[in-house]
């Protein structure tokens, strides 16, 4: 069957979703108790931050301070997570060069 193509950003933010209800619970419930490294990692964070990387992406990611990525991060600041994009190019050797 394969996977589906939903987009980066919805992506992205279901996975900060999870992450963000595993470290504060869900609907008046408690956290997620027990688990190993990564839940209690999760569990004691402060703050999430969620990177994009990418060779490229489309231009109303990059529009600073009125994109998409700007409103998703004003919506979510108050629940300690936040949003970044960072792109980069291959070198000949193929070889990551990040740009941001």
């Amino acid at each position: 069957m394969g996977s589906k193509l939903v987009g980066v950003l919805p992506e992205l933010l279901t996975y900060l979703w999870l992450v963000h209800r595993t470290r504060v619970g869900f609907n008046g419930q408690p956290p997620i108790s027990g688990g190993g490294e990564g839940l209690t990692a999760a569990r004691s964070a402060k703050f999430l931050k969620g990177w994009i990387m990418a060779p490229n992406v489309h231009p109303l990611i990059r529009m600073n301070g009125s994109g998409p990525l700007d409103w998703f991060n004003q919506g979510l600041a108050h629940h300690g997570i936040t949003i970044a994009f960072s792109d980069y190019a291959l070198d000949s050797s193929g070889l990551i060069e990040w740009r941001t």
